[in-house]
């Protein structure tokens, strides 16, 4: 056991090195001072755990790959990216108001919202590592050129357990398999600022594992590899997100949709007033 993430963290990071491809590059037009805040101190969970698939740059390309971000989720990317994507969107089938994405993702989950975002929308994007919102914004560059440079647009470096914004400030609040990432004392801090910074009348839209069914197809390999990758996400597998929502928290309705065999899960959590 003492041998096991010393083992795991080497074989990760000499297979992300070995396979990545090219790294985009994020030198040219990486995010201006004025774009993000002074620098947060990286948890100390992800510089343990997860320092190879988040703060080390060469690796990003290799995660970001759309047939590994598809491997890992057994095929479902682009059901539960665009599932996520409409639960944003209003009746007129277009993102509207402010949109807060907590932490950047990997695949084009954050392009999806961009092509959805309405005239009179924005998006604000935040992650607690830097190299993340370089590596996010010289992706939306790519696709959406100089665009992204307007109001609409805008990324910060911010601790997710303890936002800087006032409270009922966004009218969307977006939260995509990152839940199952965190410790569960983080779980919990993480939930509580997105329901607190949500206006009333507001979505919370959660895209997460599941608790599956007993006999579903790929539940003892999920189990393997959170066991292997993921130590805080085992948790996802029995119990339900309300398990970490704050006791004070009302919403007006919850809308829950699970996925292959209830691996996967979409709920968007609607805020009453206070």
């Amino acid at each position: 056991m003492m041998l096991k993430y010393p083992l795991l963290m080497l074989v990760r990071a000499r297979t992300c090195r070995l396979f990545a491809p090219r790294f985009v590059n994020m030198s040219s037009k990486a995010i201006s001072p004025e774009k993000i805040s002074k620098a947060i101190p990286i948890p100390q969970y992800i510089s343990k755990f997860y320092w190879w698939a988040y703060t080390d740059p060469p690796s990003m390309k290799f995660w970001d790959h759309p047939f590994v971000v598809n491997f890992i989720l057994y095929g479902n990317y682009n059901m539960l990216r665009t599932k996520a994507a409409e639960a944003l969107c209003s009746s007129n089938n277009s993102i509207q108001g402010s949109t807060l994405q907590i932490s950047c993702a990997y695949g084009d989950m954050t392009e999806q919202v961009v092509r959805r975002m309405g005239e009179d929308s924005s998006l604000q994007i935040i992650d607690v590592v830097p190299a993340q919102l370089t590596f996010t914004e010289s992706k939306l560059r790519q696709n959406f050129g100089d665009e992204i440079n307007s109001e609409k647009i805008k990324f910060k470096i911010e601790d997710a357990t303890n936002l800087s914004f006032s409270s009922d400030s966004y009218d969307q609040v977006l939260v995509y398999l990152l839940i199952h990432e965190l410790p569960t004392d983080a779980k919990r801090l993480v939930l509580s600022e997105a329901v607190r910074v949500l206006k009333p009348g507001g979505k919370l839209v959660c895209v997460e594992f599941h608790p599956p069914k007993r006999f579903q197809i790929v539940q003892l390999w999920t189990r393997l590899v959170f066991w292997m990758f993921e130590p805080f996400a085992k948790e996802m597998l029995h119990f339900q997100l309300t398990e970490w929502m704050p006791k004070h928290a009302k919403f007006l309705r919850v809308e829950k949709m699970t996925f292959f065999g209830n691996l996967f899960q979409r709920v968007i959590f609607v805020k009453r007033n206070a």
